[in-house]
């Protein structure tokens, strides 16, 4: 299984970061929900507690899932998130632990989180840690349009091992068009520095109060379609999300929510 640090530490935000319901993965943007370890000011919007539990299979591996537990707790000065991730099992495997702070100072918002990312290196040397940060910001600058920024590792944190293995450094810049009432558009360009940049997008429409559907591609030199649903009953959500990497297989995402 030694492609379980190649696909991680060398690989993108995203393999680091455990993936989201958002159509299209472009979450920088986003308004509608919080995605933990994503955009922080996001969590801003949220209007009461939030709890969250979410599972990610990444290509009907068992050894490459994201397990994850998260909360938003409303304060009156600002908003706290907190999230936990563990990727991998037993003889590799990370985890990120996030707690961050939002604000809403009405048509914009900001956050800070602070990470503690864990790596285990083997039966000897155990575990190596290291701490960075992710900030980000969204401005309505309409009634129908959002911008969405947000940066992962701007410290330019590594973990402190033998080779030093480099966190990834990523730059998110997105816009979320909502084109009408039930609809949003969402397009975001992202970089890991180094690499490629990354386009993303896609459609979310709530045809009903109970029920989501969302569509979406992102990709870099090849196309990865998602698709997603998402239902709500009284204070219950649950979101289901799928991607087709046309190399790797597919990834599937479910998460349940309970709003308090």
């Amino acid at each position: 299984m030694a492609i379980l640090p190649a696909l991680s530490l060398s690989g993108q935000r995203g393999e680091i970061v455990p993936g989201s319901y958002v159509p299209g993965r472009a979450a920088a943007a986003y308004t509608g929900r919080w995605q933990p370890m994503h955009n922080p000011s996001a969590a801003a919007v949220a209007s009461h507690t939030e709890l969250s539990v979410t599972y990610e299979n990444r290509y009907i591996t068992r050894e490459l899932s994201n397990k994850m537990v998260a909360a938003v707790v409303p304060t009156p000065y600002f908003n706290i998130s907190a999230a936990f991730n563990h990727f991998g099992y037993s003889v590799y495997n990370e985890m990120l632990a996030a707690v961050g702070f939002s604000r809403d100072f009405g048509g914009w918002r900001v956050g800070v989180e602070a990470d503690v990312y864990m790596v285990y290196l083997s039966p000897t040397e155990r575990y190596a840690t290291t701490v960075t940060a992710n900030v980000g910001a969204q401005v309505d600058v309409s009634p129908a349009v959002t911008l969405g920024f947000s940066m992962f590792n701007p410290c330019f944190s590594a973990v402190r091992s033998s080779p030093v293995q480099n966190l990834p450094v990523t730059v998110a810049v997105g816009v979320n068009w909502h084109i009408h009432e039930k609809v949003d558009w969402l397009v975001e360009l992202d970089r890991e520095i180094s690499t490629l940049f990354h386009w993303k997008t896609g459609f979310e429409y709530r045809p009903f109060d109970v029920f989501t559907l969302r569509a979406g591609v992102y990709g870099a030199d090849y196309a990865i379609p998602t698709l997603g649903v998402g239902f709500s009953i009284d204070d219950f959500r649950f979101e289901f999300h799928s991607e087709l990497n046309p190399r790797l297989g597919v990834t599937l995402l479910g998460s349940l929510g309970y709003d308090i």
